[in-house]
């Protein structure tokens, strides 16, 4: 793998966690899982406080996602809000209410891979 495409995926996990810090997710982690996954690059995973939270999170990584030219293919779950999946393509994100995070436990799935942080109030260039 290259530097630069390690950058890439870097600065895109980075751009998405700080739109979801600007409304508030909580325990966002960035995973590089391209060499862990044959579906995507990289996976984030965040919580939400409540059905309500996690649908406008959803919305709003959608509407973000195509005001900088980079639009999902799509998204599951914004109906009921207890786990939506937003697919980047590039970047999957799991948004989760904190007891179905729990039960899933997608951080223990991926234990051993590469996380990226962006601390809150942070922001990220796009």
């Amino acid at each position: 793998m290259s530097e630069e495409s390690s950058t890439s995926i870097h600065d895109r996990l980075e751009q998405i966690i700080a739109w979801l810090h600007e409304k508030k997710a909580r325990d966002v982690v960035g995973l590089d899982v391209r060499n862990f996954s044959s579906v995507t690059e990289g996976m984030i995973i965040a919580t939400a406080n409540s059905a309500r939270q996690a649908k406008s999170l959803g919305a709003w990584l959608l509407e973000q996602g195509k005001q900088h030219g980079a639009p999902a293919m799509g998204s599951e779950g914004m109906d009921i809000g207890q786990w939506i999946l937003v697919d980047f393509n590039d970047v999957v994100v799991h948004i989760f209410q904190e007891d179905v995070r729990e039960l899933y436990n997608l951080e223990g799935l991926f234990a051993d891979v590469p996380r990226v942080a962006v601390t809150p109030g942070e922001e990220a260039d796009g």
